[in-house]
């Protein structure tokens, strides 16, 4: 009986950190730790578009759903000249936390492992716009 009472705790906590990463399955993203204010990241369930430079340079990636909260990209073209990645190489993406438009992420290439990142949702590229000289939304805090 312990042991079912022991089961049950464990599996109603990982329940409590469920997460709703289906955030990340569409949308308009920016990398709360950009410089360049105009870069963004445009995801359609099937392509991650990131653009950067007010959309002058650009990297398309094909997205692998693994699971709800992990993804695998494939690198497919890009106009950068010099890109250090070649074309087909794939990124394994896991999404850490979702904090309302608030994603934690981490990827790795080749099994380097980078720190987690923080990217901020937007409703449209308008809005993305119109908050960059706002400040970040207060999950970043």
């Amino acid at each position: 009986m312990k042991f079912l009472l022991s089961l049950l705790f464990v599996f109603s906590s990982l329940s409590i950190f469920a997460q709703d990463c289906s955030i990340m399955k569409s949308g308009i993203f920016r990398d709360a730790e950009d410089f360049d204010k105009t870069a963004y990241i445009e995801i359609d369930n099937e392509y991650l578009y990131d653009y950067a430079k007010n959309e002058s340079e650009y990297i398309l990636s094909k997205i692998h759903w693994v699971n709800d909260c992990t993804y695998v990209l494939t690198l497919v073209e890009t106009n950068i000249e010099d890109f250090e990645l070649p074309m087909g190489t794939r990124l394994k993406v896991n999404i850490l936390e979702t904090k309302g438009n608030v994603i934690t992420y981490q990827y790795a290439s080749a099994g380097n492992v980078l720190k987690p990142r923080t990217l901020i949702k937007y409703e449209s590229l308008n809005e993305m716009k119109l908050a960059q000289d706002k400040p970040l939304p207060e999950a970043l805090d």
